[in-house]
């Protein structure tokens, strides 16, 4: 049977690689040229016909000696769950055994004011240290003259709770900042029903990338409370707009 060749123009393959050799990462977009040559799946001896997420037939093909099958199909054959990641580029099969803390919906949020905030860190992100994040949150702490007290302390904060119902094991992360618009400084601290777990250094716009590993498998609420450290003196008598702004990258739970 004749061999049918027919090129894809700046795609991604994504499929389950038949043959041995070297792991390699790659981002580019470029031409390519594939062979389809009516490949069958036989698995135990029985023919799998490979479809997508809608049901269409989806084929193999052929690239430089190398044969793809659908990865989404393949799983699915062996009842394996499939995931893809857009944002990491990953794709995960069977189980996955982890969480992603940006993904997770909270059940608790309060702030000093609503110019305080949190949001999702967008993949590509910088931090102050010049490293490129994939993903993770990020908290921006903005401090007003009205926010502080005559014993010079600050009173921005804010905290964010997430029900976990002793459903993981670890909760791993990378402390970082990102560049603020003054010197102010601000901590982060952990608790798991209430228990002190982890605070972490003083964050400010020097800090380098801080690691943690957290115990939570004991605990049904993980809460998270970030608050500014340090105190401007002239904001007591004026007007201003300060902020700092912090994060956890790739803060990550695992799953019992």
């Amino acid at each position: 049977m004749k061999k049918r060749v027919q090129g894809i123009i700046t795609g991604v393959l994504i499929g389950a690689i038949m043959t041995s050799g070297a792991v390699f990462a790659k981002q580019a977009s470029e031409t390519i040229h594939v062979v389809y040559d009516n490949i069958k799946i036989l698995i135990d001896g029985k023919e799998y016909q490979p479809t997508d997420v809608s049901g269409n037939a989806v084929e193999p093909f052929i690239y430089n000696g190398t044969t793809y099958l659908p990865v989404r199909a393949i799983a699915n054959a062996f009842d394996k769950e499939v995931d893809w990641e857009a944002q990491t580029s990953t794709v995960t099969l069977g189980s996955k055994k982890y969480d992603w803390l940006d993904q997770m919906g909270y059940v608790d949020y309060k702030v000093s004011h609503n110019a305080t905030g949190i949001s999702a860190i967008e993949t590509g992100t910088k931090d102050n240290t010049g490293r490129k994040l994939d993903r993770g949150l990020r908290f921006k702490l903005h401090e007003e003259y009205y926010e502080s007290d005559n014993d010079g302390t600050a009173r921005s904060y804010l905290t964010v709770e997430y029900l976990l119902n002793g459903a993981y094991n670890n909760f791993t992360g990378d402390i970082v900042s990102f560049a603020s618009d003054n010197a102010q400084s601000a901590i982060l601290k952990f608790y798991g029903d209430g228990n002190l777990l982890y605070a972490s250094p003083i964050i400010s716009k020097g800090t380098k990338i801080t690691p943690f590993n957290i115990d939570i498998s004991q605990y049904k609420i993980l809460k998270i409370h970030a608050e500014i450290q340090n105190f401007i003196p002239e904001m007591e008598w004026i007007t201003a707009d300060y902020y700092t702004s912090f994060g956890i990258a790739d803060a990550r739970l695992s799953k019992k």
